[in-house]
Formats: structure tokens, C-alpha cells, sequence
């Protein structure tokens, strides 16, 4: 998919209140970075809300897709809505579950009948 943003991982975390990243915490960088890719490379601030800023519910799942794919946590779509801004959902991010393993997909052999 063209214009999608390659993060690297953060290290280790560390506990963070609710909504809010402890200093230092290098994923607010990441977070953001995915606001911008979600919001087609509109900059955004720490503290812009994703709403106000063009996104809506769909793009919103797209965010949430992504989180989980580069960063490996789980949020929901409440998440975002009650946490709209990078530096709040940043902050979500040490507490949120890590998705299961998803065994690999194998390709079904149809029998001849």
C-alpha cells in the first residue's frame, strides 16, 4: 500500500497514568507519525484531536489496524473516541493487551467431485 509509514518498535515501556505518556516515552513519535499516515500526511500536534483534524470512525479503525501492526497493542475504537488526541492514546498504549497469535491462514484444497 503506497504512503503507509515504517516505525520501528519502541523498547520497553514503562506505567503511565491514563492518558498520559511517562516522559521520555518513545512512542508519542510513533503514534503520531500514524495520525499522520491515517490523516493522508496532514501534521498534527501532540495534542490535535483526530476528529477536528479529518478523521472520522472508518479512519479511525484504520488507525487502530495500524497501532496493532506496528507497535503490537491492542486499543478499541471507544479508545479513540475517548482519547482522541496522540499524547493521550500514547499513554493507553502500556496497558493495552497485546493481540493474540493469529495462526498462519492455509490454502483449502477443494476436492473433485
Amino acid at each position: 500500500m503506497p504512503g503507509l509509514v515504517t516505525v520501528t518498535r519502541p523498547g520497553g515501556g514503562r506505567p503511565a497514568g491514563p492518558g498520559e505518556p511517562p516522559p521520555g516515552d518513545d512512542r508519542l513519535p510513533l503514534v503520531l507519525a500514524l495520525f499522520r499516515e491515517v490523516l493522508d500526511g496532514k501534521e498534527v500536534t501532540e495534542d490535535a484531536n483526530f476528529f477536528r483534524s479529518g478523521g472520522h470512525s472508518l479512519l479511525a479503525v484504520r488507525l487502530l489496524n495500524r497501532v496493532r501492526a506496528e507497535l503490537g497493542r491492542e486499543l478499541t475504537l471507544r479508545d479513540v473516541f475517548r482519547h482522541p488526541t496522540p499524547v493521550a492514546l500514547a499513554g493507553l498504549l502500556d496497558a493495552a493487551p497485546v493481540p493474540p497469535a493469529v495462526p498462519a491462514l492455509r490454502r483449502r484444497v477443494r476436492r473433485a467431485r
